[in-house]
């Protein structure tokens, strides 16, 4: 069902990897592994990030879940206005 877009009253659901939450150095190391071929480009950003992007998407309601994630998933669910 992806492609279609979102109904007004529809709500958006993320699990998301936020790599600038983290502590261990992925930047030199994704690029490392792109030079071989062994991945794929890779955005780094932080949570805040991701919910000001949704927010600025036109989204309410955003609300962050806790769901026993560790600390750099974003689970994330928005609200699309009526």
């Amino acid at each position: 069902m992806t492609g279609r877009p979102l109904k007004p009253g529809g709500f958006f659901i993320s699990s998301t990897v936020c790599l600038g939450e983290s502590w261990v150095p992925y930047g030199p190391l994704i690029w490392a592994m792109r030079l071989v071929g062994k991945a794929p480009m890779v955005k780094s950003f932080e949570k805040r990030t991701l919910v000001d992007e949704i927010r600025q998407s036109g989204f309410v309601d955003i609300s962050e879940p806790d769901v026993g994630a560790k600390r750099e998933i974003a689970f994330i669910v928005a609200k699309k206005p009526r």
